[in-house]
């Protein structure tokens, strides 16, 4: 199969895949809204920072070397696969035995169990990141695309069976780790069609993915310190309660960006690191890809922002209402932050992972300064701060990397984004002068959704037409 068709099947499969997870992620925290309390969505978020350092670490960062380098002899994949099993046996042990500590300066002593259960994910996900990472450069999605669906299926039945039958906190706890599991048993199967695995260990020659893996670990760790900050602040100043509110709609708002991000930038990042010595050819990709993610993530992210008080009182239950202006910072926050998102796989595919360490230092110096300032107040000081953050850091991370690697004006980067943007915009002055004659229920929040995707469509169709070949492509028609 061509590069070209590769491309084709892997983001069909991956759309396909795409909408399946997102279904089933919204109606699984829609369920669990009604069985679970805010203290204990805030119980899971402060355990969730361990999560978040297992997919940071559990590659020990050879997981970008593997794709950007051009071949992988078997024996090095093997001493890089088996080592990385043992570091993860390491991190679960370390996890296991900080878990009062971690519990102590929350002052949440039922952290300790939580965190301590949590830590057998490390062990898991060494033994299938690596074959992960070669399905990823081999474009293997069709097939990485039904283990993520099926993982998906069985976090929502477990933790949606745990919570009915009042398991509380260990719903989301357990429905996760059958997840991981599911997951990393998909990643053994297929990958292991891709490699022959040998029980060798020698670190001797493998010098390139040390030194990548170094600059991958050090920009992994600073990006989830800087992206669960927020959660450790609330956590520590605002009470686990707070922090349960915040997190629930923090969740919801990211997942359209987690889900249909990946869905382009995972099967352009193998794509660019082909064709990595030509920089007018990763010019074309990146900004086209960015084009097409802003395309669908400003009509998500602005119509939320715009119909949040619909929404809120739609989606979650009794006492929500209060948090509505909070949900709107948090969106046009997220839509800022999925902007900025697809620059990481410019990074690995240029093998610049230095510049991405120094990136997240940076932004990780900024960003702490805002929310320090957030927690002083209260949570929607806190969510203006935020955004006030990423407005502060759009310019920056386009002079640092964009331009840097790809060569692009800030023309022709800034009309990627702002001519979708403008267009969803102009697209929901009808609809929201409409809400002011309709009640703020769900018909209202289903007739302004219409009515929003029907006028932005035909926006897009006459200033934007490209969008539409986009959309064939996705469907493998072209």
């Amino acid at each position: 199969m061509s590069i070209k068709a590769k491309f084709i099947d892997s983001i069909r499969w991956n759309a396909l895949s795409t909408i399946g997870v997102a279904v089933l992620e919204i109606l699984r925290l829609f369920i669990l809204l009604r069985l679970l309390s805010d203290f204990e969505f805030g119980l899971f978020a402060l355990a969730s920072i361990v999560l978040f350092y297992v997919d940071a670490l559990n590659d020990i960062g050879f997981s970008g070397a593997i794709i950007h380098k051009k071949i992988n002899a078997p024996d090095k994949l093997s001493s890089i696969y088996w080592f990385t099993v043992f570091l993860n046996f390491i991190f679960a042990i370390i996890i296991f035995f900080l878990a009062y500590p971690i519990a102590s300066f929350f002052e949440e002593l039922a952290l300790v169990d939580i965190i301590k259960t949590i830590s057998i994910i490390f062990i898991i996900g060494g033994f299938g990141t690596i074959y992960k990472s070669v399905l990823i450069k081999e474009m293997r999605f069709r097939g990485l695309s039904v283990v993520q669906f099926l993982s998906t299926v069985i976090y929502f039945v477990v933790s949606i069976v745990l919570a009915y039958k009042g398991h509380g906190v260990y719903a989301l706890i357990y429905g996760i780790i059958a997840k991981a599991l599911m997951e990393n048993v998909g990643y053994v199967i297929l990958g292991r069609r891709e490699f022959d695995m040998q029980f060798i260990m020698k670190l001797g020659g493998l010098g390139y993915y040390f030194r990548f893996g170094m600059y991958q670990i050090g920009e992994r760790a600073t990006n989830v310190i800087r992206k669960e900050l927020d959660t450790v602040l609330i956590g520590k100043f605002l009470g686990t309660e707070t922090l349960g509110i915040y997190s629930v709609m923090k969740n919801l708002i990211v997942r359209p960006y987690t889900l249909i991000n990946p869905l382009i930038t995972n099967v352009t990042l193998p794509l660019m690191s082909k064709i990595n010595s030509s920089k007018a050819e990763l010019k074309k990709i990146y900004l086209n890809q960015l084009n097409a993610l802003t395309t669908v993530n400003a009509f998500i992210y602005i119509f939320l922002a715009v119909f949040a008080v619909q929404f809120v009182r739609f989606y979650y239950p009794e006492g929500w209402q209060a948090h509505i202006f909070s949900f709107s910072i948090i969106a046009i926050t997220y839509l800022l932050i999925s902007i900025a998102n697809p620059v990481g796989g410019l990074v690995v595919s240029t093998g610049r992972a230095d510049m991405g360490f120094f990136w997240n230092v940076g932004v990780l110096t900024i960003y702490a300064i805002c929310l320090f300032i957030g927690v002083q107040y209260d949570l929607l000081t806190l969510c203006i701060s935020v955004l006030i953050c990423q407005i502060i850091l759009f310019y920056p991370n386009y002079s640092y990397l964009v331009k840097r690697l790809t060569g692009a004006t800030f023309s022709e980067y800034f009309k990627m984004i702002f001519k979708p943007s403008g267009l969803m915009f102009i697209s929901i002055v009808l609809p929201f002068i409409l809400t002011n004659y309709l009640g703020p229920d769900l018909i209202t929040l289903i007739l302004v959704g219409l009515l929003s995707v029907l006028v932005y469509m035909g926006l897009i169709y006459k200033y934007q037409p490209n969008s539409f070949h986009q959309i064939k492509v996705l469907l493998g028609k072209n």
